[in-house]
């Protein structure tokens, strides 16, 4: 039985690594390709097309089954846009679903930037500080009166 070709691709800060576990659960049944973020110019992320299209060129010239998580997943719906006709099934895991503004697109390039240039640890600050945030609330300080 042939495999079936599937593309599972990674959130912003993840690694192929990710999806170690699924790859030796699915070698037997799945031809399995996840892009490496590392090996990625820093060009694709001029917008969310340039990005899915470059994740798409990974695979074979033939259908193929689709996974996304996070960032992942937000390229997997823009593959959607111009290659549906090449995904026999698509899994959206952990992952929103709207477009990029300009100030996003700019902020995941400096981040990209940043990393590229050996300063990481400042790439998961930034991300830490943002995410660490309640929603809702004012950043000042809480006061229990």
């Amino acid at each position: 039985m042939a495999k079936t070709p599937l593309l599972l691709v990674p959130g912003m800060l993840c690694s192929p690594r990710l999806y170690a576990g699924q790859m030796a659960a699915l070698a037997a049944q799945a031809e399995i390709v996840v892009p490496d973020w590392r090996r990625a110019p820093l060009a694709i992320w001029d917008s969310w097309e340039s990005a899915a299209r470059w994740v798409v060129g990974q695979m074979p010239a033939c259908k193929f089954a689709l996974a996304g998580l996070s960032l992942g997943g937000m390229l997997a719906v823009e593959i959607m846009q111009f290659a549906a006709e090449r995904v026999t099934r698509l899994a959206l895991l952990d992952t929103g679903v709207r477009g990029q503004n300009e100030a996003e697109r700019a902020i995941r390039r400096a981040r990209i930037r940043l990393a590229n240039e050996g300063h990481f640890e400042l790439v998961l600050a930034c991300r830490w500080r943002a995410s660490s945030r309640p929603t809702g609330y004012p950043t000042r300080s809480w006061s229990t009166r």
